[in-house]
């Protein structure tokens, strides 16, 4: 938010944080810099049934299939649809491996959205979805670019690397040929 503010000066920030620790802190950084906007201390899901929660006293708590774990919290879930009824300049989701059920959820709002960036979690054992919010970002007209935040070292090996339980993160970056070129055309990318 803050370097939206300092780049683009005035904003409107809509916010989604299930962690309360990381919720308040957004809060007192939202008012600190003086960013507008609303942040809603709940997770986002494709359903928007509340789910269970494991905090991770950062920034990667996620919500958890199998509610059967320990340290888990239940958290209210909405469903993101509901808030791109507007244009919306720029979509970020890093949800912790829920993007894809959220992306499906949200297919028929990407029309309002401008710039989109997701941040795409593979997770040992389960289908990559890389290829699935490909589909949907260019399905819904966003020309996509994309840069490993993290990937096994030697991947044709065998190893047993991860992160946070996640053995593979792609930033996927989507822009609408139209902004694209407005923007290189007056310099601001």
């Amino acid at each position: 938010a803050l370097y939206w503010k300092q780049r683009y000066g005035d904003f409107r920030y809509v916010g989604f944080e299930p962690d309360r620790t990381n919720a308040a802190m957004c809060r007192e950084n939202l008012a600190a810099w003086g960013c507008d906007g609303e942040l809603h201390e709940c997770a986002v899901t494709g359903s928007g049934v509340d789910v269970a929660f494991l905090p991770d006293e950062a920034d990667a708590g996620r919500v958890v299939r199998d509610s059967t774990g320990t340290g888990l919290i239940s958290v209210r879930a909405v469903r993101l649809s509901e808030f791109l009824r507007e244009d919306t300049d720029l979509l970020k989701l890093d949800i912790e491996g829920s993007e894809v059920e959220v992306l499906e959820e949200i297919t028929g709002q990407l029309k309002n959205v401008r710039n989109i960036f997701v941040e795409a979690h593979s997770v040992p054992g389960r289908t990559q979805p890389f290829a699935t919010v490909f589909h949907i970002l260019q399905a819904a007209g966003f020309r996509c670019f994309m840069h490993s935040g993290f990937a096994p070292e030697h991947p044709l090996e065998a190893h047993d690397d991860t992160q946070g339980g996640y053995e593979m993160l792609v930033n996927i970056f989507g822009i609408r040929d139209s902004v694209r070129n407005a923007t290189v055309a007056h310099g601001v990318l």
